[in-house]
């Protein structure tokens, strides 16, 4: 879909391919020569990925590049989906006004971006390198631009990528994957002493994420291997067990929940008494923590 609202226009592919491999662009003097040329590039490249995203060939199609227009610089590609999170990090350089400083050691590995990735990127290339040539406020407001970019990737695409919680894909792999249907049917001694439960708990969420990670067609997969976007602990509540609950003082409540929402569900009044006491504590942690951090922008 288009900013407004309208269907995107099927993608043209022959176009695409001549535009793509008719030429080796320069990022210093044309993909990123200024805002104007980089906004030009940038929204033609991510306007194809838009229309063609369901096509292999369309994704995964090398674009050929120089960082420079020397043609004795060595000829380098990537796929057009990596130039895309690529030039919304190289951004950077434009707004610090350096990107003649850009070179090969800049490239990231789309390969294996997490979120310590990005982290080790932004403090390698950015912060360490430029930190005394501007201003903290000026820096945040970098790292700001560039991360705010590439959050529309995932609101552009995850909906076409089907990267949203299923039933579809827990069920799956409980029908292939023994221990993990073992793991969502565990049951544990009420009498246990609550370190005990914890231990458990936490041991079953490592092994369950390891699981996970090695599940492509999983729902999660792609959110475990990039180490954001979800908390174990979440996850192992939502498929293992509920398990041991804080009441609104912090204290930890006695019950557990011996269940999860993948099987069974919220099964006694209990089980549903005791989320609900723990649900009112993060209502109110929440409040108070937003109203705390407003107090200090202000």
């Amino acid at each position: 879909m288009s900013d407004d609202g309208e269907r995107l226009e099927d993608l043209d592919y022959e176009e695409f391919c001549n535009f793509l491999d008719s030429q080796v662009f320069s990022v210093h003097d044309q993909l990123l020569v200024d805002k104007e040329s980089y906004n030009m590039y940038f929204n033609k490249f991510y306007t194809y990925m838009k229309q063609g995203f369901e096509r292999k060939e369309v994704r995964t199609h090398p674009i050929y590049f120089r960082f420079t227009s020397n043609e004795a610089e060595s000829v380098k590609q990537m796929e057009i989906r990596h130039m895309i999170v690529n030039m919304i990090y190289w951004y950077a350089f434009i707004m610090m006004k350096n990107v003649e400083d850009l070179n090969s050691s800049h490239i990231m590995d789309c390969y294996h971006i997490t979120k310590s990735y990005i982290d080790d990127w932004i403090n390698t290339f950015i912060i360490d390198p430029y930190r005394k040539l501007f201003s903290n406020r000026k820096m945040n407001h970098i790292i700001e631009k560039i991360t705010d970019k590439s959050k529309y990737i995932s609101e552009d695409f995850n909906i076409i990528m089907g990267m949203s919680m299923n039933a579809e894909s827990f069920i799956n792999l409980a029908n292939k994957n023994e221990r993990f249907n073992a793991m969502i049917h565990t049951k544990i001694t009420p009498s246990m002493q609550p370190k005990e439960i914890e231990q458990i708990q936490h041991t079953l969420q490592n092994e369950l994420a390891e699981i996970i990670k090695n599940e492509p067609e999983h729902c999660l997969f792609p959110e475990l291997h990039s180490d954001a976007g979800i908390k174990l602990k979440q996850l192992s509540e939502f498929t293992i067990m509920g398990g041991l609950k804080p009441d609104v003082e912090g204290n930890t409540i006695p019950v557990p929940i011996n269940s999860n929402f993948i099987y069974g569900g919220l099964r006694t009044v209990t089980d549903y008494y005791v989320d609900a006491q723990a649900g009112r504590k993060s209502v109110i942690l929440n409040k108070t923590s937003i109203k705390h951090c407003a107090l200090r922008i202000a």
